[in-house]
Parts: C-alpha cells; structure tokens; sequence
C-alpha cells in the first residue's frame, strides 16, 4: 500500500492485520515511510479484516487524507485468481490545531435536593462534573462568558413533567465573576441570555484551564415558593469572543 501525501509511515513498525479469526492475525512492517505491505492468507465470504499501522501527519493544512489498498494477487477458495483487489477508502481528517474553541465545558453543574419551603430561596451548587478547558490560537485578549436563555424551551430548567422555575426579580441562575483571578471572591452576577462574562477582565493566555471559575460554590440557582417537586435540569451556552487590543 502507498502511503497518501501528508501522511508518513515510521519505518520498522508494525503494521498489524486484524482478522476474525485472531489465530490468522499477520504482522509486518514498513519498509520505507511510503510504502509498506501485509500478508492476508484468508478472508471467509462475507467478513472483513482491519490493518492497523502507526503513521505521522505532515500535511500542514486541516482536511482529508483518503488512501485505498491494493490486494494482490486474490485467489478465490477454489483457486480462480481474481488478479488485483482495491479496497475500500479510507480517510483520516486532519485538524487544524490553530484554532480557538473549547476543548471540555462542565457536563453538570449539581444543586444537590430540598425539601420544600413556603420561602424563597438561593441555592448553592454542591458539584461541578467536568472541567473548563480553551485553546485560543494566539496570545491576545478574548473573554469567556456562559449563557442561560429562560425564555428558550429547549434550554429551560424544567422538570420531569415540564414545570419550570420562575425567576427572582434579579435572576434564575447567577455564577460568581471573578476580576482577575480565581482566588479572589468575585461578585455574583445573573447569567443572561446574551451571556455573563466569568472575568471582567479578558484571558490572554493560549491554553488555559479556568475549571477553577466554575466549581463548587461559584454557581447559585434561585429556586421560588412556588415551585413544584422534580428533578430540574437545563442547558449554558458558553462562547469565547475576541476583543480589540
């Protein structure tokens, strides 16, 4: 099989064939960092086999790398020579990792059970499932914000039956903003459809974790007298937008 341009093989490695059968498993390896070949000695009707070969990405560009096999020579079971084989495409896509985006969002942000109260009440998150993770593909300033939409019923807190919760006259859900730092005790702001900065200040730094912004104690969910018995969940939008140096 000759390698694709933009892809590299790594001389001396193995290039392992998968059978069904795992007694007829064939091993070679590469020969140069273009080319390389695997003994097959039988595929029953109807199976198929999966070669496995380590290999380096040189293009340079995001895309696709598509490359076929060529099998030869194939003899049926009943020995007819069928000649040369080409197998089906397969590709390997390339990403570009200069690009700014978010790696790992929080999958759950947890605000534990209540027994129900007359009152009004401001809960406090007990857990944070999952980590804040960006790339940012350069060195200048950008700021990161989550976003809750009420008025949205496919992102609504609501419960098992539909029922919501309405908010308090300064919000639903509020997330501790920081100033510059994690460490400092920040200000409590309502996260609104158009989405609340974590920071006043921008990020600058390229591949931050900020999963010290959003963990336990840094969120805050208003739950109302009125509101009924559930299980509530709902969908953040976070976003990462650019800003003028």
């Amino acid at each position: 099989m000759d390698q694709p341009k933009g892809l590299v093989g790594e001389i001396g490695s193995a290039v392992k064939t998968e059978y069904t059968n795992p007694a007829l498993n064939g091993q070679t390896s590469f020969t140069d960092t273009q080319n390389m070949s695997a003994w097959i000695q039988k595929i029953d009707p109807g199976n198929s086999i999966t070669m496995e070969f380590p290999a380096t990405v040189t293009k340079t560009a995001s895309g696709s790398i598509s490359n076929t096999a060529k099998i030869t020579p194939v003899t049926t079971s009943g020995g007819a020579n069928l000649g040369t084989l080409h197998t089906n495409i397969a590709n390997v896509v390339v990403q570009d990792t200069n690009i700014s985006g978010f790696v790992q969002t929080p999958s759950l942000i947890d605000f534990g059970k209540i027994n129900y109260s007359p009152e009004n009440r401001l809960l406090t998150n007990i857990s944070t499932i999952g980590q804040l993770l960006i790339n940012h593909s350069a060195p200048t300033n950008y700021q990161v914000s989550v976003a809750y939409d009420n008025d949205d019923d496919n992102t609504k807190i609501k419960n098992e039956t539909g029922d919501t919760l309405p908010p308090s006259s300064d919000g639903l859900m509020f997330i501790k903003q920081r100033e510059s730092d994690p460490t400092v005790p920040g200000t409590w702001k309502p996260i609104t459809s158009s989405g609340t900065p974590i920071q006043s200040t921008f990020f600058n730094a390229t591949s931050p974790n900020l999963t010290n912004y959003v963990g336990v104690g840094d969120w805050k969910l208003a739950v109302n007298s009125q509101a009924k018995p559930g299980k509530y969940t709902g969908t953040l939008t976070w976003a990462m937008e650019d800003v003028p140096n």
